[in-house]
């Protein structure tokens, strides 16, 4: 019993793995209690936030522009991701909330949302996958 703070929550469900993260400080807060389950109630609707760019940022006409985004679960303040945990291994390296970093050599692949991208015209510019972490 009592109150806990993590970097990291990894969850497990079958061949998916979903990572929680803060978002920021404070560290995430476990509280376990006598005779009652932990539970995370997610809100209804995450948000997807970019963190590259940069804010004011600036690049050459023509340059790549580098876009990684992460989602949120604005009322618990968490970073989401999945994983396929069925797939192969890779190596990656994590920086958490609090700057600490985690090198993982066995974390599966991740899940990342094919992202189209459309000028004002509705003409697609550009399409790719866009990691998240």
């Amino acid at each position: 019993m009592g109150d806990y703070a993590t970097d990291i929550l990894w969850l497990n469900f079958g061949d998916v793995m979903l990572g929680l993260q803060p978002n920021g400080p404070p560290a995430f807060n476990v509280k376990i209690r006598k005779d009652k389950p932990f539970t995370l109630n997610f809100s209804p609707k995450g948000t997807l936030r970019l963190t590259s760019p940069k804010a004011k940022q600036t690049f050459k006409l023509g340059s790549s522009v580098p876009l990684v985004a992460v989602i949120v679960d604005p009322e618990l303040n968490l970073r989401v991701w999945v994983s396929d945990a069925s797939q192969k291994v890779q190596k990656r390296t994590y920086t958490y909330a609090l700057g600490k970093k985690f090198t993982a050599t066995s974390c599966s692949v991740s899940l990342d949302p094919t992202v189209v991208i459309r000028d004002s015209s509705g003409k697609q510019v550009a399409e790719g996958k866009m990691p998240y972490c």
